[in-house]
């Protein structure tokens, strides 16, 4: 260790061995590269994506048991009701492609804790949204959630189990269709 030599020629002291540096140099060089490590990693989006523009990536190939699921298209220009279900139906099927393929297990695991938002919790939710606010504010008819109230107002979201699955996705269905028409 005696005979090494910094690094970096642009460090503070360079061509010093670290045998004849002072006691906290070491630290000190230590922490001068960390910066401009850092001062390179601001920079590195741009090479990374010059490089990724430039390289061969190979695409990823569906296998046969895979199966393509069926999405709505992004909508154009339309009548606004139309455009409305439209744009529905292309966030529904992007949600719904989320979870396809998916365990009732993974469907509630908790997406990035301490949050309790999973995709269950988001299939629930738009359930929610989708009772309140079209099928019920534009068809008219009494206000009711479906799974929150006053004393549980996260219920769509909190303490779902592998078991809420199939009838939580029934639901959804449900009020999509009910939406739709």
């Amino acid at each position: 260790m005696a005979d090494a030599v910094c690094p970096d020629p642009a460090d503070r002291g360079a061509g010093l061995r670290l045998a004849d540096r002072t006691p906290g140099a070491e630290k000190q060089a230590a922490d001068v590269a960390t910066l401009k490590e850092l001062r390179r990693g601001l920079r590195a989006p741009r090479r990374a994506l010059a490089e990724a523009a430039s390289s061969t990536v190979e695409p990823r190939i569906r296998q046969s048991s895979e199966k393509a699921m069926n999405r709505a298209p992004e909508p154009g220009n339309a009548a606004e009701r139309g455009l409305l279900l439209s744009w529905l139906a292309f966030h529904r099927d992007a949600l719904a492609a989320k979870c396809e393929g998916l365990t009732d297990e993974q469907l509630v695991m908790a997406s990035a804790p301490p949050s309790d938002l999973s995709l269950l919790g988001l299939v629930r939710y738009m359930t929610e949204m989708e009772h309140a606010y079209v099928v019920r504010a534009l068809a008219g008819g009494e206000f009711s959630w479906v799974y929150c109230s006053g004393e549980a107002p996260d219920a769509d979201i909190c303490d779902l189990t592998p078991d809420m699955v199939a009838a939580s996705m029934a639901r959804w269905h449900d009020e999509r269709r009910r939406a739709d028409q």
